[in-house]
């Protein structure tokens, strides 16, 4: 017997469409890109790889945990939102404020220890200096960006809410793993998380940014003589993130004659030649990306 489909399950279908309808879709995206302007993303191998992130895109950054996989989200969000562009921060592991203290390093060079001492010290000084930046148009930019708490949130309230501020074209998720789906398994839950997410993606035009914690053991599997093997470093879950992914970076620390580099690889991209690439940054005391050399 067939099984009835119901009204909430329609909702969620997908139907085809014509192939010759995918002319009208680039048109869109053209359109899109002109009155939006040029994008830039802040970090060199995603701006010289990617002529710009299409909407209806994913985007996995994968990572073991302190390696940058947050802060490189961060830097792509601010870069967006600098150029006018609403961008959503999903984040299970930092509140505004932790995600503001690591702005005002970035950008200031002011530590949260040092914020400690002037409260401690002279707390209408540093009020001032709140409102200061609050008043100051050079950050205004902050204002183009939302922070949601994430943490252990099921993957279709979390879409209820995308829904709810559908002017936010860029979306970010740190991190999925973190996220509930339907399923009797993590793997199957995986899935479940990354088909919504893409199929989300593609029904808004919305760019998600997802990261993806690797497991650090999986890293120092893939560790050789040569360096780390970018092919095979993967994603807890990442058959699910990657196969949907259009762009996937894959980040790694190395130690070179004492000094910590942060390699950045391509592994995936499905909108331009350049891929399976690493770009060779160290991480400053400022919290940015330097980038060393390219194309290792």
């Amino acid at each position: 017997m067939k099984k009835r489909i119901d009204e909430n399950e329609q909702e969620n279908l997908i139907m085809p469409v014509p192939f010759i309808d995918g002319i009208e879709e680039i048109r869109n995206n053209l359109k899109f890109l002109t009155n939006s302007g040029e994008v830039t993303y802040g970090l060199e191998i995603l701006d010289d790889a990617v002529g710009f992130i299409i909407p209806g895109s994913i985007t996995l950054i994968c990572a073991c945990p302190n390696v940058g996989k947050s802060l490189s989200a961060q830097i792509i969000a601010n870069n967006i939102a600098k150029q006018g562009k609403k961008v959503l921060i999903c984040s299970c592991e930092m509140s505004a404020g932790q995600l503001m203290v690591r702005e005002m390093v970035r950008t200031m060079g002011t530590s949260n220890r040092q914020l400690l001492q002037a409260y401690k010290h002279n707390r209408n000084q540093l009020n001032s200096y709140f409102d200061m930046l609050l008043d100051n148009k050079e950050y205004n930019y902050l204002r183009n960006i939302l922070v949601l708490d994430i943490g252990d949130m099921h993957i279709d309230n979390l879409i209820k809410i995308f829904d709810m501020f559908k002017d936010y074209k860029y979306i970010i998720v740190d991190y999925v793993q973190s996220l509930k789906g339907d399923g009797d398994d993590e793997r199957n839950q995986f899935k479940d998380i990354s088909k919504k997410l893409k199929s989300y993606s593609l029904r808004n035009g919305v760019s998600i940014i997802e990261c993806a914690q690797i497991p650090k053991s999986n890293e120092n599997e893939n560790r050789t003589q040569k360096g780390i093997d970018f092919q095979k470093l993967k994603a807890l879950g990442a058959g699910n993130w990657e196969q949907d992914a259009d762009i996937v970076i894959k980040m790694a620390e190395e130690l070179e004659e004492g000094i910590p580099y942060v390699l950045i690889n391509l592994s995936k991209n499905r909108f331009e030649g350049l891929k399976f690439v690493t770009y060779k940054y160290t991480k400053t005391k400022r919290l940015n990306f330097k980038l060393e050399s390219k194309g290792l």
